[in-house]
């Protein structure tokens, strides 16, 4: 769906993706997670990143 965007005016698309990654880390480890979108190729960085804080992982 956003193959023919350049750039999106605002990062709600991208939040989608951190929701995702919130819940496969937590089924993963066990534990919840806090996910932070910190840069995003479609709000025009040169790579998607995502800043991921398990709490209270089992394997600790």
């Amino acid at each position: 769906m956003l193959a023919k965007v350049d750039r999106l005016e605002t990062n709600t698309w991208c939040q989608c993706t951190t929701g995702y990654s919130k819940v496969l880390f937590e089924k993963a480890f066990a534990c919840t997670v806090d996910v932070e979108l910190l840069k995003s190729i479609k709000m025009g960085h040169d790579i998607c990143l995502m800043k991921i804080i398990l709490h209270n992982p089992l394997w600790q």
